[in-house]
């Protein structure tokens, strides 16, 4: 009997090691990290100015050097187009619509970018899987991080994570001389349209707002939820939220990673697309 409940405990504790949500995290980031490229099908839902906006596209990104191609897949849908070698800092975009030319537009810039929560260059999975080890690693520890158990989406099984920040809150802080909201946003990993909202009286991301006394996030997210392929390992799902509630759903649908992308892949030339 002994003997029989000692079998039990270890083959108890080697079951919830396999289902450690740390465990099932790092080989699906060791996948993302790896690739060399990927695409996949965005279903996104951003809350902006007290809505949820839903965005769908067909994205497309090599990591080295950064190359990136976007369709909005909507009638008159936008294209747009990031090759450095080209049109070094700008995207090349074709509007869909009005004004029926292509237009070179920086990515970080007003039109271009608008009121969304991300720019092209967040639109690499690595940036979310970075979100999520970086508010690991600053809270100091992985008991935050829940492995929920196993959910059937369209006949698929995926790993449910949770995430839930205790230590998430809005705070005061004074602009340091060379600070910016980018840079605030970049140097702690928080969400740089989340900054702009918490301070109405900032018009946009380049404004000087040296000295002032600004709100900001401590971390990215309140909570995230994120669906995890148990057989690719690859993310499907994520679910963000804030103090307010749902913050963005992003849906990474059909995902692929290390494709055999054309000469042409990353080129207006390239027939597939309409430039």
């Amino acid at each position: 009997m002994k003997y029989f409940i000692t079998i039990i405990f270890l083959s108890f504790s080697f079951f919830t090691k396999a289902q450690s949500a740390y465990d099932i995290f790092k080989k699906s980031r060791q996948k993302i990290e790896a690739a060399k490229n990927l695409s996949y099908h965005n279903v996104s839902q951003e809350h902006i100015d007290g809505k949820l906006h839903t965005e769908k596209s067909y994205i497309k990104l090599q990591r080295n050097p950064f190359l990136f191609y976007m369709k909005q897949l909507k009638e008159g849908g936008a294209e747009i187009l990031f090759n450095p070698l080209l049109h070094k800092k700008k995207a090349y975009v074709n509007p869909g619509t009005f004004p029926y030319i292509n237009l070179y537009l920086s990515p970080f810039g007003k039109i271009m970018r608008g009121n969304a929560h991300h720019t092209i260059f967040q639109a690499d999975i690595k940036y979310t899987y970075d979100v999520i080890n970086t508010t690991l690693l600053r809270n100091k520890t992985k008991t935050i991080f829940k492995y929920i158990g196993k959910v059937k989406i369209n006949n698929t099984v995926y790993y449910k994570l949770s995430l839930i920040n205790t230590n998430y809150k809005i705070i005061n802080h004074t602009v340091k001389k060379g600070e910016t909201i980018l840079s605030l946003a970049s140097k702690n990993l928080l969400c740089e349209y989340k900054i702009l909202a918490l301070n109405p009286k900032i018009e946009f991301y380049d404004e000087d707002i040296e000295g002032e006394n600004i709100k900001i996030p401590t971390f990215y997210a309140k909570s995230i939820y994120i669906y995890i392929d148990a057989h690719t390992y690859l993310p499907y799902l994520l679910k963000v939220s804030d103090e307010k509630g749902i913050f963005e759903i992003i849906n990474f649908k059909n995902l692929k990673l290390n494709l055999p992308f054309k000469r042409d892949e990353f080129l207006p030339s390239n027939k597939e697309y309409n430039y």
